[in-house]
């Protein structure tokens, strides 16, 4: 795919540094090439760059939590710090398609970010408050949380002490 120097050079991360200093062959042959990246990747990445930050986030209330999850860690691995931020927007401002009444964290969504090393990331935490909300808004009676604990949230104990803790600040709060 091709894209204009001057589109991927205006957020600063992976391309701009890339592309604007020639001691990389990227930036003396004007190219960059993502063998590891998938084209819907790579896709997602130049909307998001030749797009206005209004039309990034009308695109990204289209997707599910799991989408938007990924389009995160796919913005960090490229240190797209806009990006990130759009999806970090989605999350914390419920645009994204959740039910409107208990929106469905699974801890699949804290396991792709576990898997991509962003646990103590800013989308880790804005996840975790949400789980931490819903626990402290519904108490014991919540069958929604039920599941977590089979698929997976047992066993990680970094994500449980996390909630632990977020549900204790909030609770005094």
């Amino acid at each position: 795919m091709a894209a204009h120097k001057e589109v991927l050079t205006v957020c600063d991360g992976f391309f701009a540094s890339c592309l604007e200093d020639e001691r990389f062959a990227e930036g003396v042959k004007n190219e960059i090439k993502l063998p590891d990246e998938t084209p819907e990747n790579v896709g997602k990445i130049l909307s998001f760059l030749y797009l206005c930050m209004e039309d990034n986030e009308r695109q990204v209330s289209f997707l599910c939590l799991t989408e938007v999850v990924e389009y995160y860690i796919l913005a960090q691995k490229y240190c797209i710090t806009e990006m990130a931020h759009v999806a970090r927007l989605a999350v914390n401002d419920s645009l994204i398609c959740l039910p409107r009444k208990t929106p469905r964290i699974y801890y699949s969504h804290l396991k792709l970010l576990k898997d991509s090393g962003l646990t103590r990331s800013d989308m880790w935490f804005d996840l975790l408050r949400e789980v931490c909300r819903h626990i402290l808004k519904h108490k014991h009676k919540s069958e929604e949380l039920r599941p977590m604990p089979k698929e997976g949230l047992e066993s990680d104990l970094e994500a449980t002490t996390d909630i632990l803790r977020m549900v204790y600040d909030l609770d005094i709060d």
